[in-house]
C-alpha cells in the first residue's frame, strides 16, 4: 500500500509541473547565409525573420538580407560572394538614421532592390512567446540585387566612388 501511494506521489509531482514552452531561437536573425553571386552582380541568399504571420516574417527576412549586406558584409567559406559591407563608413547607420529608417520602413524602398526571382520558403519555426502568443520564423532563399543598390546608395550620398 505504502508503495502505491509513493508512486502515486511521483506521478503527480511529475505531470504538475509546468513545462516551459518557450523555445530558444534557431538562429541569430543576423545570419544571412550567402549561396552565390551571379555574373550580373546579383547575390542569392538563405535570411531568416520572424514576425507576427508569413507576411511580415517574410518582410522581416528581406530586411534582415539587405541590412547584412549593406553594413555588416556576408560571411563564406566558399569565397563565393561578396565579403565586405557595401557601407564601410563607421556609425554611418546611426549618421544616416532617417535615411535608412525610411529606406526599412514597412512597404519601403528596400522592396525594389530585393528579387522574388529566386523566392523560395525553406523553413517554418513556431516561436511561443508566452500567455498564447506565438511568433513565427522563415527562412528564404531571396536575390538581393547589389549592383542596383550600390548605385542607390551613391546616389543618395551614402557611399561614394573610392
Amino acid at each position: 500500500m505504502g508503495f502505491k501511494i509513493i508512486i502515486i506521489f511521483f506521478l503527480f509531482a511529475f505531470t504538475s509541473c509546468s513545462v516551459s514552452r518557450k523555445t530558444t531561437q534557431l538562429y541569430n536573425i543576423r545570419d544571412v547565409e550567402c549561396v552565390s553571386e551571379e555574373m550580373d552582380g546579383t547575390v542569392t541568399l538563405i535570411a531568416y525573420g520572424s514576425g507576427r504571420n508569413k507576411r511580415d516574417a517574410i518582410c522581416q527576412a528581406k530586411k534582415n538580407a539587405l541590412h547584412q549586406i549593406i553594413f555588416i558584409g556576408t560571411d563564406n567559406e566558399n569565397n563565393t560572394c561578396l565579403s565586405r559591407p557595401l557601407v564601410g563608413e563607421v556609425n554611418a547607420k546611426d549618421k544616416y538614421s532617417v535615411f535608412f529608417n525610411e529606406f526599412f520602413k514597412d512597404k519601403g524602398l528596400y522592396r525594389n532592390y530585393v528579387s522574388r526571382k529566386d523566392e523560395k520558403l525553406i523553413n517554418r519555426f513556431n516561436n511561443y512567446l508566452g500567455k498564447n502568443k506565438y511568433e513565427v520564423t522563415f527562412s528564404i532563399i531571396l536575390r538581393v540585387q547589389v549592383p542596383a543598390l550600390t548605385d542607390y546608395l551613391k546616389t543618395n550620398n551614402i557611399i561614394t566612388d573610392n
